[in-house]
């Protein structure tokens, strides 16, 4: 009885420990079996294309183009609300319209971005411009916030330095000789000027 006993044990401990390496090996090295595919979950992509540094300018340039002030600000990170941001992101269109230098296919496509300094990985260059006061760097920061994933926005130390650039742009010299309104106000993006420019030039070009 007791060495029927002995081998049958001894041969569930056998085949025990022929079994035990693979699972073992499989939690360690964190393998999958074999013949199962390994799936991984895509992150989530932004609406407004603004998880790679090219993404994000492409993407203010072309909304402010149209006119969409509201999704032009969304690439902005800046505390400032309605329409004083809306005003922000108007004047950051004009400066880098009228300074910086176009140069969209060097700028990174990578949700990583260029990581051209290591010491600062969550910032990009976009591109550097001559002020009065001396040349400012166009820099986004890679944010990350609670409810979305890590997008690009314009930085805080770029959009600081922006309304004093605007102040510089001429867009057009007789600007400096035009009333308050005719310079201010917009039909549909566009300044009342230049509507009343345009319909002046039609019938002499005509």
């Amino acid at each position: 009885m007791s060495r029927s006993f002995g081998w049958s044990s001894l041969v569930v401990l056998l085949v025990v420990l022929a079994w035990l390496p693979a699972p073992v090996h499989a939690q360690l090295g964190g393998l999958t079996p074999a013949g199962q595919p390994s799936t991984q979950t895509e992150p989530a992509r932004d609406l407004l294309g603004r998880d790679t540094p090219r993404g994000t300018v492409f993407g203010f340039m072309m909304a402010a183009r149209r006119g969409s002030g509201e999704e032009a600000a969304a690439y902005l990170d800046s505390p400032l609300k309605e329409d004083a941001l809306l005003e922000l992101a108007h004047q950051l269109y004009v400066v880098l319209d009228s300074r910086l230098p176009a140069r969209l296919n060097e700028l990174s496509d990578r949700p990583e971005g260029a990581l051209a300094n290591p010491l600062k990985p969550d910032q990009d260059l976009v591109g550097t411009i001559n002020t009065a006061e001396g040349r400012l760097d166009i820099t986004l920061e890679r944010v990350t916030r609670p409810t979305s994933t890590p997008v690009w926005l314009f930085s805080r130390a770029t959009l600081e330095a922006i309304p004093a650039v605007y102040r510089e742009v001429d867009l057009v010299t007789v600007d400096r000789h035009l009333p308050g309104f005719l310079k201010g106000y917009r039909v549909g993006g566009i300044r009342l000027f230049e509507w009343i420019a345009l319909l002046v030039l039609i019938p002499i070009v005509y």
